[in-house]
């Protein structure tokens, strides 16, 4: 019968149903994203018409432990009921570092960055286990994470620290410990972004960015990790990026909607048989270039598996169904063929066989990962110049709010460098613009993210030097700004903002603990 599939294979304790109709097949093919952290009556209703398979969350989705848990197991049977019984992938960005969505019990690890410059990957693979152990329990499947770009240009503004580094070697041995940690908690990890988004300049969530390097130099540096990383059979999907390789796609389209590089390169050189799962097909790349419905259909017609068609906020419950609407025409048409429906639906199949099915009632070990988050920082602390500082120290840094930084919703709080700085320690905090250098300090100690000739974190510094005080800083994020800091400042780099590294930091600083991180990217020359 046209439209239907009778998989062949099963596997113990997970029912596969022998047939899917096509409005099932197309409820597969999507990651729905939910307005709000409850399932409304208008929720319920859009995903039992559309048959939704599967859901990824965001920071207003979930929020703690129990909350996660729950809203899960609602949404597990509901689309088990409304979907002949497939399991779903209930997903999440959970990297680490800035990509965090709880607000409140998940162990906050740090940055992949952090991890390389620990260089441990007994450790690096612990926190995968780690962090799938959490997200298991608490009802998820599939996690986008690890991030195996490599940060070859220090000018990314949305890679950064996210990545392992600018070591091709290095993200592809740090990227398959942490994969391989995440799968064996039941986990599916995605590798990202395919083929890689560390070579730009510019943000595909808000533009359309371009990689101009020839076919070897992607083959050397974007696809390595990848080429490393697939014959371990550490991760079982992988996530494309909305980014022009022309050098690979000859055609104006993104590698999202590129069956070259979808086909050609990943699945035939490179021999990848896993799940392939587009980035958020709301973001601007697509839906000011191509449209977010033609957009879908594009990339299912090229290769992708299951689309990430929502943003987890509200005004998007509708384009959501006119994504559905256009796959489920599209393939009534013949414009998607069947035999390419039929492909991805037997792959996510496959997949939930092994990652799918109840996360049981098991708990994590908070504790034991708490400690394990601690050694992690520890380890990576690393310092870059100047000795241990002595006497009484005031931090601070910027009027910002350092953690409300980057993509994380992990603490509500939005901490400043100095207040987490005082948490730790007790010392005086203030900010750069109340500082009074007259005050009964010893040393200033300044926490920021990035830096600039002109940053105001560099005209305080020599204005402190300059009145006999000694100067620190703590590098929060990747440390390409090091050569700016003037001459007889101590400096040691967290690669993060979590309060454990700053913590690690600051130890480090005032000589409770010793350097043992190693720089895990190249500096510039200024």
């Amino acid at each position: 019968m046209r439209g239907l599939i009778r998989p062949s294979f099963f596997t113990k304790g997970v029912r596969i149903p022998m047939e899917l109709t096509l409005r099932q097949k197309i409820g597969q093919l999507v990651l729905y994203s939910m307005d709000g952290n409850t399932i409304t009556p208008e929720t319920r209703a859009l995903m039992q018409e559309y048959c939704i398979g599967n859901v990824i969350h965001f920071g207003n989705n979930v929020t703690d432990f129990a909350g996660s848990k729950a809203l899960n197991a609602e949404l597990r049977s509901l689309i088990l009921e409304s979907c002949a019984g497939v399991e779903p992938f209930l997903s999440i960005d959970h990297e680490g570092g800035r990509v965090f969505r709880f607000s409140r019990d998940f162990t906050w690890f740090p940055s992949h960055l952090t991890l390389s410059a620990a260089d441990d990957e007994t450790l690096t693979e612990a926190v995968g286990r780690a962090m799938g152990e959490e997200l298991r329990a608490a009802g998820f499947n599939l996690n986008f994470a690890p991030v195996v770009d490599v940060n070859s240009n220090i000018g990314n503004i949305v890679i950064g620290v996210r990545s392992f580094g600018d070591e091709p070697e290095v993200v592809a041995r740090h990227g398959a410990a942490m994969a391989r940690g995440m799968q064996s908690a039941g986990v599916m990890a995605c590798l990202k972004h395919f083929p890689g988004h560390g070579d730009t300049t510019q943000d595909s969530h808000y533009f359309l960015p371009t990689v101009s390097k020839t076919m070897q130099e992607l083959r050397d540096t974007e696809l390595m990790p990848y080429a490393r990383i697939f014959p371990q059979g550490a991760a079982d999907s992988i996530m494309t990026t909305h980014i022009l390789f022309p050098a690979i796609e000859k055609e104006r389209v993104p590698a999202t909607m590129s069956p070259v590089i979808l086909q050609d390169v990943l699945r035939k050189e490179l021999a990848f048989d896993g799940v392939v799962v587009s980035d958020g097909m709301h973001m601007l790349a697509i839906k000011d270039h191509y449209g977010v419905a033609n957009g879908c259909v594009k990339a299912i017609k090229a290769g992708v598996d299951l689309l990430c068609i929502g943003t987890g906020g509200s005004g998007v419950q509708e384009s959501q169904k006119e994504c559905l609407d256009a796959l489920y025409e599209a393939a009534l048409s013949g414009e998607i063929p069947m035999e390419r429906i039929d492909d991805a639906v037997a792959r996510l199949l496959r997949a939930k066989a092994k990652f799918g099915a109840d996360p049981g009632s098991a708990a994590p070990d908070f504790a034991a990962h708490a400690a394990l988050n601690q050694a992690v920082c520890r380890k990576a602390i690393t310092r870059l110049a100047g000795e241990a500082i002595t006497g009484k120290a005031l931090y601070t840094s910027a009027p910002v709010k350092e953690l409300a930084f980057g993509l994380t919703h992990a603490d509500p709080r939005k901490l400043t460098f100095g207040q987490m700085a005082n948490m730790h320690t007790g010392g005086a905090y203030t900010t750069l613009d109340q500082v009074d250098y007259a005050a009964d300090f010893d040393a200033l100690v300044i926490g920021v993210q990035a830096l600039t000739p002109d940053s105001m974190e560099i005209a305080a510094a020599k204005e402190a030097l300059a009145r006999g005080k000694q100067v620190a800083f703590v590098l929060l994020a990747a440390p390409y700004g090091a050569p700016y800091i003037p001459e007889g400042c101590s400096v040691v780099c967290s690669y993060t903002l979590t309060l454990e590294a700053v913590a690690a930091a600051i130890d480090v600083l005032l000589g409770k603990t010793k350097s043992t991180g190693k720089l895990p990217v190249n500096l510039p020359e200024i």
